[in-house]
């Protein structure tokens, strides 16, 4: 597995990408050594650069069933998904605006039992975000119903500003936001969810947003505020507001920060 890592990242083969990718552990099962599960999880960081995501998905599901990769090798077999392999998953999805793929390699991982933690919540959430018109009130409401999951969660699943910012740029463009409280699983929010919900200005949804990062001690940046006053943009006030508060955290402009 070290030795193709080595292959992988030399210089004349990154640029090829997935394709070098599936090349390495075609070598490896002609060969008959068996990947780790670093080694599927290099793979699926390509498939995810690459915006593969039906490879990462396919890959993926592969690893689940432990099926052999061909019927003529039985004896060679994918390992079973870590973290770090369904984070990749879902961020391949995510960069493909596939939000619904997403939030199913989301349910999968956590039927197996696996601990979703802050890295993984944060792809998923990134998969919330999308310049698509359909679907936009129920990706706004997963995205909510995700940060009050890492809220409830342990420490390990807590929001950090990555995931306050994912947030906030979900909603960019609403003028309302309906806030559901009649409770969904992940995947489940459905257009009765939609219905049944309450209307809320989005520019009122930022502010709660801001106010409990703060009172949260997370960090807000420049990207939290250029997220802020984008989902704000029917409310002149509100964005009046949020430039005010920025102004006061005048050390968050600095030269690498997002204006």
């Amino acid at each position: 597995n070290e030795r193709a890592s080595e292959v992988f990242n030399h210089p004349g083969r990154r640029h090829k990408g997935a394709n070098a990718a599936l090349k390495i552990l075609g070598i490896m099962q002609t060969s008959c050594i068996l990947p780790d599960a670093i080694t599927c999880s290099h793979v699926l960081s390509t498939f995810d650069r690459q915006k593969e995501w039906k490879a990462a998905i396919a890959m993926l599901k592969s690893m689940e069933k432990r099926k052999p990769f061909d019927s003529k090798l039985p004896i060679w077999y994918l390992p079973e998904p870590n973290l770090y392999a369904y984070s990749a998953a879902i961020s391949a999805c995510a960069r493909c605006c596939e939000f619904n793929e997403a939030m199913k390699v989301l349910q999968r991982m956590q039927k197996r039992g696996l601990e979703t933690n802050t890295w993984v919540y944060n792809a998923a959430l990134s998969a919330c975000v999308s310049p698509v018109k359909k679907n936009r009130q129920k990706r706004v409401q997963t995205a909510l119903f995700l940060l009050d999951k890492m809220k409830s969660g342990p420490e390990h699943s807590a929001p950090d500003t990555v995931s306050y910012n994912t947030v906030l740029a979900t909603m960019e463009g609403m003028g309302e936001i309906i806030r559901d409280e009649k409770g969904c699983r992940i995947g489940e929010v459905t257009e009765t969810h939609v219905q049944n919900g309450k209307w809320i200005p989005s520019e009122s949804f930022v502010s709660y947003i801001l106010k409990e990062m703060n009172s949260s001690d997370i960090p807000r940046d420049a990207l939290t505020y250029h997220n802020a006053i984008k989902a704000s943009r029917y409310s002149s006030k509100a964005i009046f507001q949020f430039l005010h508060e920025a102004a006061n955290e005048v050390s968050m402009f600095r030269e690498n920060d997002v204006a």
